[in-house]
C-alpha cells in the first residue's frame, strides 16, 4: 500500500527473510464493551513497538533513518508503524477487515479528536501528530484505501487507478515532508508524483502477486489496448514520467538529509522499473527483483558528493541504459563517438526502439501474425483464432496505428518543448535543435514502421528499396547529422549504407519473418529463381534459393560498397562508429553467403569476440584514415 516505505534500497540482512505480511496488529479497544480493558502503554513501551514494526517489515527504514536527523527518527518510525498497521488490518484480516478497518478508524479519529488512545502505535502517533501539526487526511485517507481494497479490485481507466493510489501512496509522503518542515507549495504535487509513480513500479512488479489477491492493478483500457506486456510497459513509462518530479523535488530547498532520503526512495523506483524491462515486461509470469549490487550502487550513488544530478544527466544515463540493452550490433559502433554525439545516437537510437516496439505492443502480448503449427501449440487456438479473426485483425491493426500516431504526438510535444518526465524525449529534442535534425526525417522513420502494419509483400526493388530509406536510410541521415560532415554527398551515401545494412537483416530474418507471415525479398526475384511464397513460409525454399541469396547478397555487396564512402566525409570517431557497425553486418553477410541455407536453420550472427575484432580494426582504419587525410 504505502510504495513510499516499501522500496528496496538497502540489501537484506542475512538470514530468513521475514515473512512479506506478519499477522496483523489489532486495535486494542475489542469489539465487544463488555471484554476486559487493557492498560495503555506508556510513550516508552509505544515506541518500541513501532521501532520493531518499521524494522522488521520495511527492509528500507535501517538506511532511510540512517540519513534522517537524530530527533527525527522516532517520528518516522511511528509513521512507518502506523502504515503498516493499517495495511495488515487490511490484507490479514479475511472477511472481518471492513468492521477492523472500521473500528480503527474510529480509534483514530477519537486520537484526532484529543482523547488519549489505547493501541500503542496511536500512542506514540499521538505526539508526532501534535508536534508537527499532521493534518487529518493522509491518516485517514490510507485508511479509506485499505477499505477501497476490499471493494474495488481492478480499475478501468488511469483517473480511476490515480484516486487510489492519492489515498494509499500520497499520504505518507505528506506526512514526511511535514515531519522536516517542508512547506513550500511545490512540495506536495510534486511528493504526490514520487510516490504515485514508486506505486506504480511496485503494481508493475506484482502483476502475479496481485492476481494471487484477487486484484489487478494493471489499466484495464491498457490491458484491452496493448495486452498485459504492453499494460505493464505502459506502467513503467507512467512510473517513469512521476518519477521525474522526484528530480525536481529535491532541487527545492530542504536539508540535505532529506534530499539524500529522497534520492534513494526514487532510484529504488527506476531500478525496479529497469528490472521489469530486462525481464520483457512479463510480470504476470515472474516477478523480477532489484538485485544485492544495484541496491548497494544506489546507496553509493546517492551519497556520492554531486549525486543529485540534474534531470538532464539523468535522461542521458537511461538513454545509454536503454541502448546498452537493445542495442546489439549498433552498440559496439557507439562506443567509439564522443560522449555528446554517443548521448545523442543513443536517444536516436532508443526512439527507433520505441516506434518499433509500439507497433509491437499494440499488436497485443507479442502476437503479430503467427500463422504455423509451433504459433499454435504457443498461442492457443482460442488467442490465435481471435487474433487472425478479420475482427481480430482490425481491432489490432487500430491499435497499432493508434500506438504510432501517439508516437508522432509525442515526437512533436517534445520538439514544442514538452518532455517532462520523458528521458528519450528529453535528450533526443535537444539532440534534434543542436544537430538540427528535421522532423520529416523522424517523422519518415515512423512511416517505415507503419508500412510494416500495411504491407507484407514487395513486388520490386525499387519498393523494397523505398522501405528501406524509411526504416533505415532515415537513420543513417540523421547519424551523419549528427557526426557532423563536410559534403552534402554524405547524406545520400549513408541512406545507401542504411539500405545495405537493411538489406543483410532480411536475409538474415528470413525465417522469422517467414514465422510472422512476411516476405520482404521482391517478388521478381522470387519469380527469376523459381521459390514460391508458400514454399518460403513453410522454411523449405525451392527453386534456386542459392543463387537467389546470392542474388541478393550481391546487391547488399555494391550498396555497401557505396555506402560506406560516407567516412570520407565524417570526422574520425564517426568513421571507426560507422565502420564498426557496418563491419560487423559484413561479417554476417560473409556467412550467409558461405551457407546460404544457414539463414533458414537458425539467426546468424557473430561472437562478442568476433564484434570486438571488427571494433578493433575498424578503429585502426578510421586512425589511419585520419593520418592520410
Amino acid at each position: 500500500m504505502s510504495a513510499l516505505l516499501h522500496q528496496p534500497l538497502v540489501p537484506e540482512p542475512d538470514g530468513p527473510a521475514a515473512p512479506e505480511r506478519a499477522a496483523p496488529v489489532i486495535a486494542d479497544r475489542e469489539p465487544d464493551p463488555g471484554g476486559p480493558a487493557r492498560a495503555r502503554p506508556g510513550l516508552r513501551e509505544a515506541d518500541e513497538a513501532c521501532l520493531r514494526l518499521a524494522r522488521r517489515h520495511y527492509e528500507n527504514f535501517t538506511v532511510a533513518s540512517l540519513v534522517t536527523p537524530r530527533p527525527l527518527r522516532i517520528h518516522l518510525a511511528r509513521i512507518y508503524a502506523y502504515a503498516r498497521t493499517t495495511d495488515d488490518l487490511g490484507d490479514e484480516s479475511g472477511g472481518s477487515a471492513l468492521w477492523r478497518l472500521e473500528l480503527w478508524r474510529t480509534e483514530v479519529e477519537r486520537m484526532l479528536a484529543g482523547e488519549t488512545p489505547v493501541h500503542p502505535v496511536l500512542v506514540a502517533l499521538r505526539e508526532t501528530v501534535r508536534r508537527f501539526e499532521i493534518p487529518a487526511a493522509p491518516l485517514l485517507d490510507l485508511i479509506a484505501a485499505n477499505v477501497q481494497d476490499q471493494r474495488v479490485s481492478a480499475y478501468a481507466t488511469w483517473e480511476e487507478l490515480r484516486s487510489y493510489c492519492m489515498l494509499s501512496a500520497a499520504p505518507v509522503g505528506r506526512m514526511v515532508l511535514r515531519l522536516f518542515g517542508i512547506r513550500d507549495p511545490r512540495a506536495v504535487p510534486l511528493s504526490d508524483d514520487v510516490c504515485i509513480g514508486l506505486q506504480l513500479a511496485n503494481f508493475a512488479q506484482d502483476v502475479a502477486v496481485d492476481r494471487r489477491k484477487g486484484r489487478r492493478y494493471l489499466i484495464q483500457s491498457d490491458v484491452e489496448r496493448l495486452g498485459v506486456r504492453g499494460a505493464v510497459r505502459a506502467m513503467c513509462e507512467r512510473a517513469l514520467g512521476l518519477l521525474a518530479s522526484g528530480r525536481e523535488l529535491e532541487r527545492l530547498p530542504m536539508p540535505a538529509r532529506l534530499r539524500l532520503q529522497l534520492s534513494l526512495y526514487r532510484g529504488g523506483g527506476e531500478a525496479i522499473i529497469d528490472a521489469i524491462s530486462r525481464e520483457g515486461f512479463r510480470t504476470d509470469v515472474h516477478r523480477p527483483t532489484v538485485s544485492t549490487a544495484t541496491k548497494l550502487r544506489l546507496v553509493a550513488a546517492a551519497v556520492r558528493p554531486g549525486a543529485s544530478a540534474d534531470g538532464r544527466e539523468a535522461a542521458e544515463r537511461y538513454c545509454q541504459r536503454m541502448a546498452r540493452r537493445e542495442a546489439g550490433n549498433f552498440y559496439w559502433g557507439f562506443i567509439a563517438l564522443p560522449r555528446p554525439q554517443r548521448i545523442s545516437i543513443y536517444a536516436l537510437y532508443d526512439f527507433a526502439r520505441q516506434v518499433d516496439d509500439a507497433a509491437d505492443l499494440g499488436a497485443g502480448d507479442g502476437v503479430r501474425e503467427p500463422l504455423d503449427l509451433a504459433a499454435r501449440q504457443r498461442f492457443g487456438t482460442a488467442l490465435l483464432r481471435d487474433v487472425l479473426s478479420p475482427d481480430g485483425a482490425e481491432r489490432r491493426l487500430a491499435a497499432q496505428r493508434a500506438e504510432l500516431e501517439g508516437q508522432r504526438t509525442r515526437l512533436r510535444r517534445a520538439l514544442g518543448g514538452d518532455a517532462d518526465g520523458d528521458p528519450v524525449m528529453q535528450v533526443l529534442a535537444r539532440s534534434v535543435r543542436r544537430h538540427r535534425i528535421p522532423l520529416s526525417e523522424l517523422e519518415e522513420l515512423v512511416s517505415g514502421v507503419e508500412m510494416d502494419l500495411v504491407k507484407s509483400r514487395y513486388a520490386t526493388w525499387e519498393e523494397l528499396r523505398e522501405y528501406c530509406h524509411l526504416v533505415a536510410g532515415v537513420v543513417g541521415r540523421m547519424c551523419v547529422r549528427i557526426f557532423g560532415f563536410d559534403d552534402p554527398a554524405a547524406l545520400e551515401r549513408a541512406d545507401t549504407l542504411g539500405a545495405a545494412l537493411q538489406l543483410i537483416n532480411i536475409l538474415r530474418d528470413v525465417r522469422e519473418d517467414a514465422g510472422m507471415g512476411r516476405v520482404y525479398l521482391p517478388g521478381e526475384d522470387l519469380a527469376r529463381f523459381g521459390v514460391s511464397e508458400d514454399s518460403l513460409l513453410a522454411g523449405e525454399p525451392d527453386g534456386a534459393w542459392t543463387a537467389l541469396v546470392e542474388h541478393e547478397a550481391a546487391r547488399a555487396r555494391r550498396l555497401y560498397a557505396a555506402g560506406i564512402a560516407v567516412c570520407q566525409h565524417i570526422p574520425g570517431p564517426a568513421r571507426a562508429c560507422v565502420r564498426t557497425m557496418a563491419g560487423i553486418y559484413g561479417g554476417i553477410l560473409d556467412r550467409i553467403e558461405a551457407d546460404p541455407e544457414l539463414p533458414l536453420r537458425q539467426r546468424v550472427r557473430l561472437s562478442s569476440g568476433e564484434k570486438a575484432g571488427v571494433m578493433l580494426r575498424s578503429w585502426a582504419a578510421a586512425t589511419g584514415a585520419g593520418l592520410r587525410r
